[in-house]
Parts: structure tokens; sequence; C-alpha cells
């Protein structure tokens, strides 16, 4: 008999509870990878397997059997949690409908410390997970479920160039000299039509949020909240007003007739947003002081100059 139902979007869920990812005796089971890798198109599933650990594409080729054949899944008790896709950008992964107004949904809420001068140290602390080997999250002293990852991004203007630009996320410490382990990349170019979208702070600001949400299927690691931490007023401007106004008025600024800057990057993210709500993730802003991003503005500083 199985232990799992597949509702009317497709996703497998269990079959006594209603969840993704679900830690009870009765069940044990996370649907997770399977829900992403089953939505991939056959060149992208086969890119994303090439990507895992070679322990995990074993486990995960057993539970597509296993589904297949109507036995539920066993969450893996260790391997590295799928998958890592920091691929280039591209306007296929757009999902969303700018013109439902349920889109607006997708939008995430600021998180809010319980006092105005709280630090993230004060709340998350550096933590072994569960079922992944020897590799630490930022996980909330009091929520388990709940963990932080540090943004940070940097343009450096030039006279005679094109500006330089990185960014860079903080999600663990390494274990065994508890030294940050972060992940970075430059600015991709791309094309809007025929000409080449500005490379400029705000674009670069919002392409690490992008980066910590294709980075790792958080829920897949037990989580139902990530909590990114960005230094970024242009983040958080749009995030809380102008986010809004662009869906109502077609990704058009207000009294303007031209689109919108950032509009790819900010459809791909909330289009990510959709894929981490979709598995039971939520997503969540916090606006912290410049000094907190210092560790991440400075990697991004070096992917920056190619150091």
């Amino acid at each position: 008999m199985s232990r799992y139902n597949q509702l009317s979007d497709g996703r497998y869920v269990c079959k006594f509870h209603g969840l993704v990812t679900c830690s009870s005796s009765t069940c044990d089971s996370d649907f997770s990878v399977y829900n992403y890798m089953m939505k991939l198109p056959m060149n992208r599933f086969q890119h994303e397997l090439e990507t895992l650990d070679p322990w995990f594409r074993a486990s995960l080729a057993r539970a597509i059997e296993a589904i297949d054949r109507g036995r539920p899944i066993v969450r893996p008790t260790s391997g590295t949690p799928p998958p890592s896709d920091l691929g280039p950008l591209s306007m296929d992964r757009i999902t969303i409908d700018p013109h439902d107004p349920e889109t607006q949904l997708l939008i995430p809420k600021l998180f809010f410390p319980p006092s105005l001068t709280s630090l993230p140290s004060d709340l998350f602390e550096s933590t072994p997970i569960q079922n992944v080997r020897r590799t630490t999250r930022f996980v909330h002293r009091q929520d388990p479920k709940q963990l932080i990852v540090f943004a940070g991004a940097i343009c450096l203007r030039q006279v005679t160039h094109s500006p330089r630009t990185g960014w860079a996320f903080w999600f663990r410490n390494n274990i065994s000299n508890l030294k940050p382990a972060t992940i970075g990349n430059h600015l991709e170019a791309v094309k809007d039509g025929r000409s080449m979208i500005p490379k400029t702070q705000d674009r670069v600001d919002v392409r690490v949020l992008v980066a910590i949400l294709q980075c790792r299927r958080w829920a897949g690691e037990g989580f139902n909240t990530l909590v990114i931490a960005t230094s970024s007023d242009y983040v958080i401007r749009v995030i809380t007003v102008q986010l809004r106004e662009w869906l109502s008025s077609d990704w058009r600024r207000p009294r303007r007739e031209q689109l919108t800057p950032n509009r790819d990057l900010w459809q791909i993210f909330l289009s990510e947003v959709d894929n981490c709500k979709s598995e039971g993730l939520e997503v969540k802003i916090w606006q912290v002081p410049k000094p907190i991003t210092e560790i991440v503005d400075l990697r991004a500083e070096r992917v920056a100059l190619g150091r």
C-alpha cells in the first residue's frame, strides 16, 4: 500500500499528513527531491543528475524506482542534499504569471527580530545538520526549522571599462576550521532585445537572492523558513512597495511607459520563491546593518576583482 498522495499540481506528499517532508514515525518520507527533479525537462534532469553526490544520485534513483512502484520514499540518512543549481541566468526559469493576482502572494515578507537591537548571532547559531555529512547551517536557536543565509554584492564603477561586479552568500561554516564557507560569482552580461542590460549595484543585489534560492532545495534539508539577510536598501524598497506596483502595471513604472529595470531577475526570483513555497518553504528578508554582511561583501569584492 502506498504511503503518498499526488496533488492536483503534480506534487507528491505523505498520505497521512499531506507534507512534502514528513519526519513522523508513520511516514519518515521526503518527496522534495522527487518533486523538484520531476519538473525538469529531460536535458536539465540529466544535468542535475551529474551535479549530485554519487551517494545521493544512487539514493535518488532508488527513490524514483520506489515511487514508480507505489512504495514510499524513505528519507536519506546521509549524503549531499540536491541540487546545486547555479547555472547561467535563463528566462526559462520564469514560471509565474504576472497577470495572476495570486502572484503578489509570492512576494516575501520581511523578517522582524524580537528586538530592534537583535543581531543575527543572537538568534541563529552554526549547527550541524542531520542527514547531511559534515556540514552546518545557521539555524535559529529556538526554531530548528529556520535558517539564515547572508547575502552580499558589489558593483565597482570604472572610468574606461564596464563595471566589475560580484555577488556572494554565506550559508555555513567549515566544520574542520570553522571558517566561513561562501559561494560567489560575477554578474552575467544579459541582453534585453538588442542592447545589453546595464550592470548596476541594484541588479547584483537581486542577483544574489536568485543564487541563494537556486543553490539548494532548502526544504529538502528539513527547513520550513529561509531568512535572507541583506543590507540592500534597493531590495527592501522593491519587496515592500515597488514589486506590487510593477505587477499591477505589467512591469512598467507608474506614469511612465518604459519597463522597470531588472524585471527579468525579479521574475526569476518570484518563480524561485514559488518553487520554495510548493516545497513548504517560506522565504523572508531581513534588512541588517552593513557591518553584518561584511564577510560576504568582501568575498563579492574579491570575485569582482578576480582575486
